[in-house]
């Protein structure tokens, strides 16, 4: 990432050349305003364009999987990957849901038995109601658990309380869930580690955990909670807590 908090040093760009990985640009500052405005995106976007040039880099991945396809091609790269060509985790058409469902289908196909266990559909708006209850479904032949959780994104205290509701809903689902052979998280949500780490130490399986999105200074950067707060520093515990329990 070229600017703000997330900023990447130079030192560790030209390792990860040198051992032989592709670095991309990812988004600017990572702040979600990237496509606020067409004025405002020509303007990131020359920014940008110097980045990748500085990086020698081709590919590009905007903040959150946001996109604006007709005018991704004022940025100067060989492709773009905020987008897939492929369906999502369905109903839910962007977000981290596409990453989900290629990897539980990749794994399926191969011979893997995969269970999902996910919120009840509702980003990047509320389209699909709101459930009281746990339900079960079948998406592409793979089973899926839905949890039910307070939607509500407006405002910064409406996201918390979605994103605790959901760990409450996990918590509470824990002892009815199978036990499998490895458990894997994405984050975001992150909250939702918490019953991650639970349920791996109970069922003493591996636990791996898959990173989406870099959190809780994602939080700080974009002003969902301040850094000297409370919030934040149990998250950066929390945060801390997930890296020691993973296996992977």
């Amino acid at each position: 990432m070229p600017e703000g908090g997330y900023r990447v040093p130079r030192e560790l760009r030209e390792w990860l050349v040198e051992n032989g990985f592709e670095v991309g640009v990812h988004d600017l500052n990572h702040d979600g305003h990237l496509y606020r405005s067409y004025a405002g995106f020509q303007e990131k976007a020359a920014r940008i364009n110097l980045d990748l040039t500085e990086w020698k880099a081709v590919g590009f991945r905007s903040a959150f999987m946001l996109r604006r396809l007709d005018w991704i091609h004022d940025l100067e790269v060989a492709y773009d990957a905020s987008t897939f060509d492929t369906d999502p985790f369905e109903p839910e058409p962007m977000g981290i849901a596409p990453l989900s469902a290629i990897w539980a289908k990749a794994m399926t196909d191969r011979g893997h038995v995969v269970d999902v266990v996910a919120a009840h559909p509702h980003y990047p708006e509320p389209q699909w109601g709101s459930k009281l209850w746990p339900y079960r479904e079948i998406r592409n032949g793979i089973p899926v658990t839905r949890l039910p959780l307070i939607i509500g994104r407006k405002y910064k205290s409406q996201r918390l309380i979605q994103e605790l509701s959901f760990m409450a809903s996990q918590m509470a689902s824990l002892p009815f869930l199978g036990s499998p052979d490895v458990l894997i998280s994405v984050t975001p949500s992150f909250p939702a580690l918490l019953p991650g780490i639970v349920n791996s130490r109970l069922r003493r399986v591996p636990w791996i955990l898959w990173i989406q999105d870099i959190l809780p200074d994602g939080a700080a950067t974009t002003g969902y909670v301040e850094q000297e707060g409370v919030a934040y520093r149990s998250s950066r515990q929390l945060e801390s807590a997930a890296y020691r329990s993973s296996s992977h």
